[in-house]
């Protein structure tokens, strides 16, 4: 998954979960993912949690800018938020090296 990945340059990833078993492999992918792609965005869904967004921020081990979502609305809500800061990101790319890249979005689960 890594390599597909950087392979795919991704910029934006969605690890979809549903407690309490799927939260142990999330954590773990989170990790994964976060240890080797600092950078990209990362939306953290946890179907039906009864946690916290800040309990299951310190249980995921989620930095300050990676999100938690606990319903389909925010985790869509706050995924779509980030494609469209990446898609602008991209336009302005596009105008500066007249490159022909297209906006990858990785979901997990």
């Amino acid at each position: 998954m890594l390599e597909m990945i950087e392979r795919q340059k991704v910029e934006v990833i969605c690890i979809s979960a549903v407690p309490p078993s799927g939260v142990r492999h999330a954590r773990y992918l989170y990790k994964r993912i976060r240890g080797r792609f600092p950078k990209i965005p990362i939306v953290v869904a946890l179907w039906s949690s009864k946690l916290s967004q800040e309990k299951a921020r310190r249980l995921m081990g989620c930095n300050e800018d990676d999100t938690i979502a606990m319903t389909v609305a925010e985790a869509t809500r706050h995924f779509l938020r980030l494609v469209d800061i990446c898609s602008l990101r991209q336009q302005e790319l596009k105008k500066t090296h007249a490159g022909n890249e297209k906006l990858h979005a990785l979901v997990v689960n």
